[in-house]
């Protein structure tokens, strides 16, 4: 699993509960439309799990905009429904993202006037890369066999 497929796996829940509105990933253009959400990828990392598993966290940034008035402000108001909306869909548990089910840790972000943030972070074990278990017969089949040896004991 990729940093991606949880990227388009929240995509589409936000299209899904602010249907027709338009919902940003990678870049968020000049003058985009309003009201709109954006999607970035800001970290991702991984780490020592044990020998054969890695522990992966990726964490993921929403905006939420709404539209405005003649100064430039949203209604703080509507911001923190959407904000409580993308919470509740989201929120803290597991995520369901290609057939697996990704821990979800979900934190409320800041709200100005012109835009409300969430941060959303996925926590999950994966196989090691390239790890190859010695007790699994379907992994080490094609791994010949030693055949012959020598013990020195000097």
């Amino acid at each position: 699993m990729r940093a991606n497929d949880i990227l388009e796996t929240v995509k589409a829940a936000i299209e899904a509960a602010f249907a027709g509105e338009k919902v940003y990933t990678d870049y968020l253009p000049k003058d985009f439309e309003r009201p709109a959400s954006a999607i970035e990828l800001r970290e991702e990392t991984v780490a020592d799990a044990n020998i054969g598993l890695v522990r992966r966290t990726v964490v993921l940034g929403i905006t939420v905009f709404t539209a405005v008035n003649e100064y430039y402000d949203s209604d703080r108001l509507e911001l923190n429904r959407r904000q409580r909306v993308i919470l509740d869909l989201l929120g803290p548990g597991c995520v369901a993202v290609g057939g697996r089910s990704i821990g979800l840790r979900a934190q409320r972000g800041a709200t100005t006037p012109d835009y409300a943030e969430i941060l959303l972070t996925f926590e999950w074990v994966d196989a090691r890369p390239g790890y190859v278990d010695p007790e699994d017969p379907a992994q080490t089949a094609d791994i010949p066999t030693m055949q012959n040896f020598e013990i020195r004991k000097d």
